[in-house]
């Protein structure tokens, strides 16, 4: 016999008779809580934000590593898996970075940034 959806007036009913037979048993409100701060952390963990740096990180060791003129002209954006996300202004800064620059870029990133391994800088215009 398939069990019966339970309507107010059952729990009603319930709650009666327990009260009648002496049995109330106040329901555990503790059972399902849990620190905001552990669950955010298990959560960040498993959508894989672990490994990103934020934007003020990347700042000031993206204007060390390639001055100050393609620093006003660019600007890392984000780093996921090992690939600082660069958006770039001007086509002509963009293909200069990516061509030119890219090689002695990334080993100053490397050392600038020991506990993040990069291993590319991707540039984009926008």
């Amino acid at each position: 016999m398939a069990s019966r959806k339970k309507s107010p007036s059952s729990y009603a009913r319930r709650q009666v008779l327990a009260e009648w037979r002496g049995i109330v048993e106040e329901p555990d409100l503790t059972r399902n809580e849990h620190h905001f701060a552990l669950v955010l952390e298990k959560f960040l963990s498993e959508a894989g934000f672990e490994n990103r740096c934020s934007e003020e990180d990347l700042a000031p060791v993206w204007e060390a590593a390639v001055g100050p003129f393609a620093a006003q002209n660019s600007k890392a954006l984000s780093y996921e898996n090992g690939i600082l996300f660069v958006a770039v202004l001007q086509p002509s800064v963009h293909f200069t970075l990516q061509r030119e620059l890219k090689s002695r870029i990334l080993p100053k990133l490397k050392s600038a940034l020991p506990g993040r391994p990069i291993r590319d800088v991707r540039f984009r215009l926008g």
